[in-house]
């Protein structure tokens, strides 16, 4: 039987895409916004923020009661034992890995929401969504020098992360007020978002050891 977190490997990488291991996608908000639903965000994804967490990146500094659900807390769990796994058999469990994938594909599902870039709700588990994220599976043979040193490797992401996702709670604020109080978004602060959770997703992904490929310093696809 099927696991029910089988990952599902994203398309070929186009030519413009940059970082290919992993891809978040979100479609853009239909207009007009939907201002209620809007208003009251916060309050509507309460279920989704005890699952899996907000938005951000802050959890992988090790505060899990912060910025975690249960969910990313227990992928973080498994990539603790991912790391044992790799660094001493060089061979990472598939279910740690699918799992891992599952609870990074609905965490960006609910940041989207959080963060605006969309107003559908999310669905609790995988589902059709207009934010989705796929994460290339990892070649047979891992970088297991990348993965003991990968807390060290991602420090420096980390560090400006702190900024990034500052930047992204503000815009969120922003654009909080500004769709509650007119019906629409600021110029940009959609694409910003997005922007900042495909950074913040490819970290975590980083972090979680679904991929050993570097991610970039960029908010581009």
């Amino acid at each position: 039987m099927a696991s029910p977190f089988a990952n599902v490997p994203p398309e070929p990488a186009a030519a413009d895409v940059r970082y290919g291991a992993v891809r978040v996608d979100v479609a853009p908000p239909t207009l007009p916004r939907r201002r209620a639903s809007v208003a009251f965000r916060w309050v509507l994804a309460i279920p989704h923020l005890i699952i899996v967490g907000g938005f951000g990146a802050w959890w992988e500094w090790g505060d899990h009661a912060q910025g975690s659900g249960a969910l990313m807390a227990a992928a973080g769990a498994m990539a603790f034992v991912s790391w044992f796994a790799l660094v001493f058999a060089g061979a990472q469990p598939r279910g740690l890995f699918e799992f891992s994938a599952y609870a990074l594909r609905w965490w960006v599902r609910v940041a989207a929401f959080l963060s605006l870039a969309t107003d559908e709700y999310p669905p609790f588990g995988d589902g059709p969504y207009a934010a989705a994220c796929a994460v290339e599976d990892p070649p047979a043979s891992r970088d297991r020098l990348s993965v003991a040193l990968r807390l060290l490797l991602a420090l420096p992401q980390l560090v400006v992360l702190i900024a990034v996702d500052l930047a992204w709670f503000v815009v969120a604020v922003v654009t909080w007020v500004s769709v509650v109080l007119t019906g629409r978004a600021p110029a940009g602060a959609v694409e910003f978002s997005v922007g900042a959770l495909r950074w913040t997703a490819r970290v975590i992904a980083y972090l979680l050891l679904l991929t050993d490929d570097y991610p970039p310093f960029t908010l581009a696809p």
